[in-house]
């Protein structure tokens, strides 16, 4: 399979095993590390969240063989950062303003600018 189906896989794990982690954590008691733990182990949103770190781990692995470093963490972490930007404001945690527009456009510019420049 081609490294960037690895990449796309890993951006897509992240966003998931972010997005999954934070609705685990909103019900999560945290009176003691007891009942965190307790929480987070009952927690199916917990669990996903685990398994999709476990999916990117091991796609960033495969694509990071070929790939400059510098290239496939710059994609992984700043497409999954927009990504997450944008959904917070759907799940209602976070605003969605026109500074952030313009700074995920930013961000995109500058992440293809290192991609072309591997090229």
């Amino acid at each position: 399979m081609s490294t960037w189906f690895f990449i796309i896989l890993a951006i897509a794990a992240n966003v998931s095993a972010n997005l999954c982690l934070k609705i685990a954590a909103r019900s999560l008691e945290t009176t003691s590390f007891p009942s965190v733990a307790t929480g987070l182990l009952t927690s199916v949103w917990a669990w996903a969240g685990g398994v999709s770190c476990i999916v990117l781990l091991a796609s960033y692995v495969i694509a990071i063989r070929t790939l400059p470093l510098s290239v496939s963490y710059a994609m992984v972490t700043i497409i999954s950062l927009s990504i997450i930007t944008i959904w917070g404001g759907f799940l209602g945690d976070e605003s969605f303003s026109l500074l952030r527009a313009g700074g995920i456009v930013l961000i995109s510019a500058g992440t293809l600018l290192l991609v072309l420049s591997t090229s």
